[in-house]
């Protein structure tokens, strides 16, 4: 009976690990639906509790958009990418040693609040995106690109990709490339890519919608938005009028005429809701970022009333499916916002600053210096949030010498160095993917000459622009 019992035993093994793997990844799939589900629901979820802050100071709120937030990171950082979490976990060591040293703990509540409203931020960027993706014209005919010299669609692609990315940032690239001539040409696909990141990532200085934007309304909230977009729509301008003109001389201008033509039905909605975010928070106090969560989902909704109800439900799904990954934004974005706050506050970060970059230094060259450094940490490969914070620091020394509106837009050049010359940036990245080029044949060339040359040219209108502040 005992031999004859002991194979039944031995065969019964086998499926009882079967059935218990089994359960384990039916578990472990269960595990992970609930995360992707609160990967959505939780950026809902910090709308709603923000919209109802606007109306009310209630603390609980605030309460609960922590216990959110918190959640929500949780969630996240199981799917984000490797490199974000070394960042985001070297950011959090960084504010930490300093919160032991000198640096107050309440530094780190404008930071938190900031990640909060980001949350619900991020939710309705990816409403606009795909409610602008889906216009009926916003995928022109390639009538436009096919009868152009190749200096011609170059000056296409940057005047396109910048128009488009105010808005679409790393979906303009998407929306363009298809509507370009197919090639077989490895170099001509190179210049392709550089022309659409030099337009994708200019347009950083003037567009409501863009991280970079909401993380300086975070580090200078006193600064009035029509200021910056106003003054960063001229940069932007002037450095794509220097793009054209290199690229296409005065033909390149009839170009520029044609794409603005061509893509004027998706441009005029985009301007009059942009104009309505100013208006908004010039009349009502809101900061930027909440009248843009208040403003836009009324943009898009308008939208798709007037539509099918096939559009709706397309924008519907493609809002969810990135929202799912925007998760992986916000840890690095909140560990950004706390640390930048913490530095600061930190007594032991402004000594040392003062003693890198010193307030005694002749203005022009403490502006100087700062662009210089933000070009050089973009070829290092530091993203774009990094470089920020990292110049944030260092001008911490200089005792207040460079007026906030200057620094805004010492920043927001960073931030466009890193998106078009990092190897860690999401921009660089995409595009290399989209062109069929390697990332690496993307940093030293034209783009890094023009951003050069162009924050030489920035530095002396930043200078004069400071001079006007101080009289």
């Amino acid at each position: 009976m005992t031999d004859s019992g002991a194979p039944y035993r031995g065969q019964s093994e086998p499926s009882t690990h079967r059935g218990e793997a089994g359960t384990r990844q039916k578990a472990a799939g269960r595990l992970s639906d609930f995360r992707r589900s609160f990967l959505v629901l939780a950026p809902i979820a910090l709308w709603v509790i923000d919209v109802a802050g606007l109306a009310t100071t209630a603390p609980w709120l605030r309460t609960i958009n922590y216990g959110v937030l918190g959640l929500y990171l949780l969630a996240a950082i199981p799917g984000a990418r490797r490199t974000n979490l070394l960042l985001g976990g070297a950011m959090a060591v960084v504010a930490t040693v300093l919160l032991i040293g000198e640096a107050p703990l309440s530094a780190t509540r404008q930071g938190l609040d900031f990640a909060v409203l980001f949350g619900a931020f991020l939710l309705v960027l990816q409403l606009v995106r795909a409610t602008v993706e889906t216009m009926p014209k916003a995928t022109t005919t390639r009538a436009l690109f096919e009868t152009m010299t190749e200096s011609e669609r170059r000056v296409a692609i940057i005047s396109s990709t910048h128009l488009l990315g105010g808005v679409l940032s790393l979906g303009s690239a998407a929306v363009v490339r298809p509507l370009l001539p197919a090639s077989n040409n490895p170099h001509l696909r190179r210049e392709q890519a550089l022309a659409t990141i030099r337009g994708m990532c200019t347009s950083i200085y003037w567009s409501p919608f863009t991280v970079g934007i909401a993380f300086i309304f975070y580090l200078f909230p006193n600064l009035p938005p029509w200021q910056v977009f106003g003054l960063g729509a001229c940069i932007a301008a002037l450095a794509i009028v220097i793009s054209i003109l290199g690229e296409g001389g005065r033909a390149g201008l009839a170009a520029l005429a044609a794409t603005v033509r061509a893509f004027r039905p998706v441009l005029l909605p985009l301007v009059s809701v942009a104009l309505a975010v100013v208006v908004v928070t010039a009349v009502s106090g809101l900061s930027t970022l909440q009248a843009t969560i208040l403003v836009m989902p009324l943009f898009a909704l308008l939208q798709l009333l007037l539509s099918e109800s096939t559009r709706a439900e397309r924008v519907w799904r493609l809002t969810v499916d990135r929202v799912g990954r925007s998760g992986d934004d916000l840890v690095v974005f909140t560990a950004a916002v706390v640390l930048s706050g913490v530095i600061v506050a930190s007594p032991e970060v402004t000594q040392a600053a003062g003693t890198i970059l010193p307030a005694s230094l002749p203005l022009p060259a403490i502006i100087l210096v700062m662009m210089v450094v933000g070009l050089a940490l973009s070829l290092l490969g530091l993203n774009a949030m990094l470089c920020a914070t990292v110049l944030l620091a260092l001008v911490s020394g200089t005792n207040g010498v460079v007026p906030d509106l200057v620094m805004a837009l010492i920043l927001l050049y960073a931030w466009s160095c890193s998106s078009s010359l990092s190897l860690a940036s999401l921009g660089v990245l995409t595009v290399a993917q989209l062109y069929g080029v390697a990332p690496q044949s993307l940093i030293w060339t034209r783009n890094l000459v023009f951003l050069g040359g162009f924050g030489v040219i920035l530095a002396v209108l930043l200078y004069g622009l400071a001079l006007l502040i101080r009289l």
